[in-house]
């Protein structure tokens, strides 16, 4: 019985680790690779579950929409894998504008996040938005 469910649990964890890949994938293909992708929250720490979400911080040079909602949508539909991600699109001076805003989410991603594409050459000045928040 615990075998059972030991082997469940991995089974879905790699199922989960291959949709979020090809996920990244498409957003690579989606924006021609030049989008830079920072995961953050409990699967960048390394405390997160089965059933845990990817939070990943999106950033373009540009979207078809300025509304977010729209942008979720635009990429969602053009990205056909079902899974649970969580993503904020944004373009680097909005980003930038969150963080000097406060936004707490936007924070979390630069403080703690991991930069696992980076497709715009933007390393050294997350680097830098990291150096300016106080942990």
């Amino acid at each position: 019985m615990l075998r059972r469910w030991v082997r469940e649990r991995v089974k879905r964890a790699r199922e989960s680790n291959e949709k979020f890949y090809r996920f990244i994938e498409g957003l690579k293909r989606l924006f021609n690779d030049k989008v830079s992708i920072i995961l953050f929250g409990s699967r960048a720490r390394g405390d997160y579950h089965t059933g845990s979400d990817y939070d990943i911080l999106l950033i373009a040079d540009e979207y078809p929409s300025n509304n977010i909602f729209e942008r979720i949508s635009h990429i969602r539909s053009r990205i056909n894998i079902i899974i649970n991600i969580q993503m904020i699109p944004l373009t680097m001076d909005e980003m930038i504008q969150s963080l000097e805003e406060g936004s707490i989410i936007v924070r979390e991603a630069i403080a703690n996040g991991v930069l696992i594409y980076d497709g715009l050459s933007i390393s050294q000045k997350i680097d830098e938005l990291r150096g300016t928040i106080k942990r």
